[in-house]
């Protein structure tokens, strides 16, 4: 006769527990109360200032460099992190760059 290891109710048991906690935890941590009714939420939208807005036109973004110098060590991805470019647009601007061969002076183009 084989002996069962514990483990056979001991795991479902435990499951069963986190369960338990998890809901008690989750129905504790209510915001003390039952949701709004659709008529409170009426009253709160009546109470609400109303603002005008105005349209803002937006500044266009400060120019950056337009190339970029490769240095000792520096991939494509390095590159398109340091200069805010992202790599398809890399490799976009710069047609026949060999992500492999980047060589240190070499320029890429980033706009």
């Amino acid at each position: 006769m084989s002996r069962r290891s514990p483990s056979r109710w001991l795991a479902p048991a435990a499951l069963v527990l986190v369960v338990i906690a998890a809901l008690v935890i989750v129905s504790s941590s209510g915001s003390g109360g039952s949701a709004p009714t659709p008529a409170a939420l009426d009253q709160d939208l009546e109470r609400a200032p109303v603002t005008a807005t105005t349209p803002t036109k937006t500044a266009p973004a400060p120019a950056g460099p337009a190339t970029y110098t490769v240095l000792s060590g520096d991939t494509l991805s390095s590159i398109s992190v340091a200069t805010n470019v992202s790599v398809a647009r890399l490799q976009e601007l710069n047609p026949d760059l060999d992500a492999q061969a980047l060589q240190p002076g070499q320029q890429l183009k980033l706009r």
